[in-house]
Formats: C-alpha cells, structure tokens, sequence
C-alpha cells in the first residue's frame, strides 16, 4: 500500500505533511497534524511505500535520507543521522 507525502523543512526539521488519505488517517491515529523521520521508519517497517513530494532545495533532504539510509540502501543504526548533514 502507498502514502504520499510532501516533505518540508520547518525551523530546520525535516516533516512529511499528509498528501492522500490514508496518510492522513496516520496523522490522525498519532493524534499529529506532520509526521517525523522516526514514525515515517516505522511505517515503512508495516510494510507501506511512502511516495515523498519535495521541494527542490538543496537543503531538503530525500526520503531515504530522512529516514537514515546510506547510499546502499542499508538503514544506518542511528535513525537521525540525516539531522547530522
């Protein structure tokens, strides 16, 4: 099953804002209106592809990058080591 999000930066946090349904129901279960590298990760574990929309920019980060992947696709042990870039 597919979510979509749009990612944004807001005071230098990297959010994924509901861009379908089903990722809205998401936001609502964690009672959130956004949701945050740590819960996209555990989403992807169920089992769910989340189609991420982002700007442009430079300083936004991919999906994968949000959710501590390296290059090979390997989840890094830290899930915030994208903060660190």
């Amino acid at each position: 099953m597919k979510l979509q999000v749009k990612l944004k930066v807001v005071y230098g946090r990297v959010l994924a804002y509901p861009d379908c349904e089903k990722s809205k129901i998401f936001c609502e279960l964690l009672g959130r209106t956004t949701l945050n590298a740590e819960q996209v990760r555990l989403i992807t574990k169920l089992g769910f592809d989340i189609l991420a929309q982002s700007p442009t920019a430079p300083e936004v980060p991919t999906l994968e990058t949000m959710v501590g992947e390296d290059d090979t696709g390997n989840q890094s042990d830290d899930p915030l080591a994208w903060l660190d870039d």
